[in-house]
């Protein structure tokens, strides 16, 4: 290495300096350079914070299906709801639909017995979902601070007296 790569230090100093090279410098103003002009070419090109949140979604799924938990449960919430509603007059507790779920496919079945704390919170999951998007209604009983009955909305007639 020739005597002008190194800046000239006094030996007797504490300091520690970082010396580079002239290549060194240059490389790194270019590799600057290159990804200014990247990000500058295209101004209206912008990840929306949708796109990005996505990239970093995980879902759930059985095996040998395209479609996620979370999306089957949400389907079958309802019709559940509604076959135990019309045959027994009387809303649908959340561990009886629960147990309903996980009991009505084998592929369920298997994913409660295998992750029962992730089978649980997917379900908490789409069953939340429901009720928010109001397609499912929470029934509370009067003896209980809690709304432990579920019922769909075309029920409500059947309730009110």
């Amino acid at each position: 290495m020739s005597e002008n790569q190194y800046s000239s230090i006094n030996p007797n100093t504490n300091e520690n300096k970082v010396v580079t090279t002239n290549e060194d410098q240059n490389k790194m103003i270019s590799d600057n350079n290159s990804q200014s002009s990247t990000m500058s070419s295209n101004p209206n090109e912008k990840k929306s914070r949708k796109s990005k949140k996505d990239e970093n979604v995980l879902y759930l799924t059985i095996e040998e299906e395209d479609e996620p938990v979370h999306i089957k449960i949400k389907r079958l919430i309802p019709k559940l709801i509604d076959e135990y509603v019309t045959t027994y007059k009387k809303p649908i507790r959340r561990s009886k639909l629960q147990d309903l779920v996980f009991g009505y496919d084998d592929k369920l079945a298997k994913f409660y017995e295998e992750q029962k704390e992730a089978a649980v919170a997917v379900f908490s999951f789409a069953l939340t979902k429901l009720v928010r998007e109001k397609k499912v209604i929470k029934v509370k009983d009067p003896d209980k601070k809690r709304p432990t009955y579920f019922i769909l909305p075309k029920h409500v007639e059947m309730f009110k007296k």
